[in-house]
């Protein structure tokens, strides 16, 4: 697995990705929302920045790390109920 990670890392190491065009979204994931809802796993901006970042594709839970424990679990049992993985 680790190989695989620092394949994907060296891959994306020299893509340039365009800064949001809209100056109110998300750095991370290039989205607006709520600095305490979870980026747009689903967004490509925000897949291939974790990628260059961590060598692997995001999840849900990656997405939502920075969020409470209420807000996960809520979005835990949405996910569920669309038989979408969290993790």
């Amino acid at each position: 697995m680790i190989a695989v990670e620092s394949l994907l890392k060296e891959q994306l190491k020299h893509l340039k990705l365009l800064t949001p065009a809209n100056p109110e979204a998300c750095k991370e994931c290039g989205e607006v929302h709520h600095y305490s809802t979870p980026h747009n796993k689903d967004s490509l901006y925000y897949q291939y920045n974790f990628a260059r970042t961590h060598g692997r594709w995001p999840t849900w839970a990656d997405a939502s790390a920075h969020c409470s424990e209420d807000i996960q679990e809520t979005l835990k049992e949405y996910l569920k109920s669309k038989s979408i993985t969290f993790n």
